[in-house]
């Protein structure tokens, strides 16, 4: 029987064939809970990392370890030992005829992810090079997969291989060390997880991947027959294994603190990588928006909220026209769907620049509070009735009492909300006022 014969046979009778609707229809639920933007390329790529590679791998891991152990409980591995084929190849055969449907489930997966983005971006693109090394990772899960069930053939093999590959690698992409301030950061480990490759770590990642999967074969051909050649064949295979820790342990930049420099891991100086951000998108007349391309399918909408936000306040002193609405974001939500976010402009609206505080943002409670009533208009996001720490109120989070201000100032009529602006518009701005000045 030639192997691409064993290989249709075994890849026909195969448990992973079974997972490919768990991996596509998992793969699906995960995407959409992660709040996929099909409109950016960052969102795609990203997701298709963090919600693919994290349930398949562990599921194909699982399958690798059951159909290992199907000739020991079927009790035939003795017949199978009489057959011209060799061993070797069989168990090859067998592993590449599961993890090929890993890798088939992720192709779709990400077919699909790139086919929907494609027509919509306006920015970016794919990063073919993630999709790589995730079809690797996935190789090298079914490898120790399968290493697994052939040293243990039990029926339990298979599920308690799922869980520790799972649980290994959510330990690994989220590890976190505690800070002399109390906070927590990722530690570099993190990088050795798929979902957390960057540039920098990617081509170490990718071989880290390939070692893995060369390690798992060479300690399986090791277990079927004890020799010197296989011995040492098994010791090389783990030799790129470690270099490639090594190498993205020491790719992580740190900051040498009493020469002022960044260093990597062997103290080597990095250079500060040049960014040149593109050609920003405007659009607007009577009130500007300038946003990054690949937010361009938003900018009609955000030049409508930003143009509601400003009616009000337009022909008083201090608003110029047109008005650019600078301190933009992005917002993506469940109820509220994608959009930019031009929240931020109340800020340069209602405070000259020279009131703003360390942070850049408002501290003057009236102007809080004439802040509220512009974003509450639009249906912005006041952080109104939010628990805030005192420590915070400086950092844009309004009071309470800023808060009441601002909703008795939104029942006034359109009239007195107008004659009360003009009288006292150009006092705000420089943050002469305080909540008793407002009615």
């Amino acid at each position: 029987m030639t192997t691409l014969r064993l290989f249709a046979i075994e890849a026909r009778h195969n448990a992973a064939l079974l997972l490919v609707p768990v991996i596509l229809l998992g793969a699906w639920y995960l995407i959409d809970a992660q709040l996929w933007e099909p409109y950016l390329w960052s969102s795609t790529n990203e997701l298709l990392r963090k919600s693919v590679v994290p349930l398949a791998g562990p599921a194909i891991a699982g399958a690798a370890a059951w159909m290992a152990g199907n000739d020991r409980r079927r009790a035939i591995t003795d017949l199978l030992s009489t057959t011209p084929h060799p061993t070797l190849s069989r168990h090859l055969t067998r592993w590449f005829a599961t993890a090929v449907w890993a890798l088939l489930a992720y192709v779709v997966v990400a077919v699909y992810m790139f086919a929907r983005t494609t027509p919509h971006a306006t920015w970016g693109g794919p990063e073919f090079w993630s999709v790589a090394i995730a079809e690797v990772a996935l190789l090298a899960f079914a490898a120790w997969g399968y290493l697994a069930g052939y040293l243990s053939a039990s029926r339990f093999t298979a599920p308690i291989v799922a869980v520790v590959a799972f649980s290994g690698q959510m330990f690994v992409a989220n590890s976190m060390a505690a800070m002399g301030d109390g906070t927590q950061r990722s530690t570099w480990p993190t990088l050795l997880a798929v979902s957390n490759v960057t540039e920098r770590s990617a081509p170490w990642q990718a071989l880290l991947y390939a070692g893995l999967t060369f390690t798992a074969i060479a300690a399986l051909w090791l277990a079927q027959r004890r020799d010197l050649v296989r011995g040492a064949l098994l010791a090389l295979a783990i030799v790129p294994v470690v270099g490639t820790v090594v190498m993205i342990w020491a790719g992580v930049p740190r900051w040498d603190y009493a020469n002022n420099r960044l260093v990597d891991g062997w103290g080597n100086t990095i250079a500060a990588e040049e960014y040149t951000a593109p050609e920003p998108v405007c659009r607007g007349d009577d009130v500007v928006v300038c946003v990054h391309p690949q937010f361009q399918p938003w900018l009609d909408r955000a030049v409508l909220d930003a143009e509601h936000l400003v009616a009000p306040l337009r022909g008083l002193p201090g608003i110029a026209s047109p008005v650019e609405c600078r301190n933009i974001g992005f917002g993506t939500g469940r109820n509220d769907g994608t959009r930019v976010v031009v929240d931020g402009c109340v800020d340069q609206l209602v405070a000259d620049e020279s009131t703003l505080g360390q942070y850049g943002r408002i501290e003057n409670e009236a102007q809080h509070a004439i802040g509220v009533w512009l974003l509450a208009r639009i249906g912005g996001h006041t952080m109104c009735g939010m628990s805030v720490d005192p420590l915070d109120l400086g950092m844009g989070f309004p009071s309470e009492s800023a808060c009441d201000a601002g909703e008795r100032f939104a029942v006034l009529t359109e009239a007195e909300q107008r004659d009360w602006l003009e009288t006292h518009f150009a006092d705000l701005r420089t943050g002469r006022l305080t909540l008793a000045d407002l009615p």
